[in-house]
């Protein structure tokens, strides 16, 4: 195996529990359907929202 197989063959792979996924209530699925207009701000080395998703790269 190389490259992307490689990677992959030695990812853990798990099934979702049906109870676990039926658990989040509607209002936790983003829809994209804004009702305001939203602002977010990212900080490059920020560990928790990552840059770059945001450049659109």
């Amino acid at each position: 195996m190389h490259g992307q197989s490689a990677i992959n063959g030695g990812v853990l792979r798990y099934e979702a529990d049906p109870k676990a996924v039926g658990m989040p209530s509607p209002d936790s699925r983003p829809t994209g359907a804004l009702r305001l207009p939203v602002l977010t701000l990212h900080a490059i080395h920020d560990p928790t929202a990552f840059v770059e998703p945001a450049l659109g790269r």
